[in-house]
């Protein structure tokens, strides 16, 4: 593997300078990744560490190594959790089921949730930290410095994009049961949460009886709410509604995304958004922003295809990710990388890179920083996929949220009406080895990285 101390993802520049009016029959493929550098980084992707060439070429500034845009949020601003525990991870790929028990170490991922949320808050207990979270959000969303209030809503929403059948779990990737038991223990015992006030949700799949029957065992007050399609709400599962809402998705022309919400998000207090570290064949990726995809009753894969379409490019994953009933009601972001997948529907695959070296990648992810956590995923998939066409450009909708409202395109998102302001801070990694972003380098106002190995 080679290491590159300084370097930039090439792509040229979309020119256009009313990004709004593109549609998909004046839309023509383009091609925007050029091979220019001098070696081959750890990703695939050509890099340069010439900011004058990049530059001259017409290359987006926005690639460079620690060179942050937009603003910190959380407690500790631009705060990005990362804990690592290789022994959680245990599966040959070949016997059973990787998110069987004996698989995955249920004690090990409650401990790796513990930690993390302590190190997020900087606090010594868990209750402290759910405290600390729970206040921190209620100043920011109501300018109340308070506590959960019991009878609150606390709405977990889960990705099970391969699941096809409530009775059913096979290989494919999909939310690790003890991840989802684990957070909802944290709820329930430590933040006092009644588990009556806990839902789990994914609108456009089922969820399996894998993640369902250990909760209900501990929990059963906890609600699951499963795909609004014909087979929803079976075997206790509740079928999805959707209530019409006000989200303004800043293009309308052949926008298929849905104004249709999930009832339950709209009734919720707050989400705790626990997405996959998954690949995606037309995104790039797909974490906590594209979670939401699975809550609104109309998808839009074109306007997310940044790989053809090219930067600065409108992208409704920024309405998303600013509208009130999902942005704005995130107490907390978390990526299950303990198995982790590098498309949308495969099976777990073991990673090359550093610090997985050949292992699952045993991972969890905490931020209050939905774009910084996104940029340090995005990061580890640059790093470990190299054969892969979507992921050139697949940071395009960050760069767009993290400098509304002035951002690349020129596009105005205001999915609640007003322009929204800065959702985070995005910034790339100084290389795939060192893994340091400017917080770790002394620096302020970008991410703060914390690894932790188990």
């Amino acid at each position: 593997m080679l290491a590159i101390n300084h370097f930039i993802i090439l792509y040229m520049e979309n020119k256009k300078s009313h990004q709004g009016t593109i549609t998909r029959r004046s839309f023509v493929k383009s091609s925007f990744l050029t091979a220019v550098g001098t070696g081959l980084a750890a990703s695939g992707f050509s890099f340069v560490n010439d900011a004058e060439t990049a530059n001259i070429a017409g290359y987006s500034k926005y690639q460079f190594p620690n060179a942050p845009i937009g603003n910190p949020q959380g407690i500790y601003p631009g705060r990005v959790i990362w804990i690592h525990d290789p022994a959680v991870a245990q599966w040959d790929g070949k016997t059973g089921f990787w998110w069987e028990d004996n698989c995955t170490d249920l004690k090990r991922v409650e401990k790796m949730t513990s930690l993390a949320l302590q190190e997020l808050t900087g606090k010594k207990t868990d209750k402290e930290a759910w405290n600390s979270l729970f206040v921190h959000f209620n100043q920011k969303a109501h300018g109340e410095k308070r506590d959960y209030r019991k009878g609150e809503k606390v709405l977990v929403k889960i990705n099970m994009n391969t699941a096809r059948e409530s009775d059913q779990a096979d290989l494919k990737i999909n939310a690790t049961p003890q991840a989802v038991l684990a957070i909802i223990r944290q709820l329930v015992e430590v933040a006092g949460v009644p588990a009556d006030c806990i839902s789990v949700l994914d609108c456009v799949r089922h969820i399996t009886d894998n993640i369902v029957n250990p909760v209900w065992a501990k929990y059963p007050g906890v609600k699951f709410y499963d795909t609004s399609g014909q087979n929803g709400g079976q075997n206790g599962r509740i079928k999805t509604e959707y209530t019409p809402t006000d989200i303004a998705y800043a293009v309308k022309e052949e926008n298929k995304m849905g104004v249709g919400i999930a009832t339950c998000i709209l009734e919720a207090d707050y989400i705790v958004n626990q997405a996959l570290l998954k690949g995606h064949n037309v995104a790039g990726i797909s974490l906590c922003a594209k979670n939401h995809f699975g809550s609104v009753n109309g998808r839009d894969h074109f306007y997310i295809r940044q790989y053809e379409r090219g930067a600065a490019n409108y992208n409704p994953l920024v309405d998303v990710m600013g509208y009130k009933h999902f942005g704005g009601k995130t107490l907390l972001f978390m990526v299950d990388a303990l198995w982790g997948a590098k498309d949308a529907d495969r099976v777990p695959e073991t990673w090359a890179i550093a610090p997985f070296n050949g292992e699952f990648p045993a991972s969890i992810f905490m931020s209050l920083d939905e774009i910084a956590l996104e940029s340090v995923c995005y990061d580890l998939f640059a790093a470990e996929i190299s054969d892969r066409r979507f992921m050139p450009l697949a940071d395009s909708y960050l760069h767009e949220a993290a400098l509304a409202p002035n951002s690349p395109s020129g596009i105005q998102y205001s999915p609640n009406g007003t322009p929204l302001q800065s959702l985070g801070v995005h910034e790339h990694w100084n290389n795939p080895i060192d893994r340091q972003y400017s917080g770790n380098l002394g620096k302020v106002g970008g991410i703060e990285l914390i690894y932790i190995k188990g």
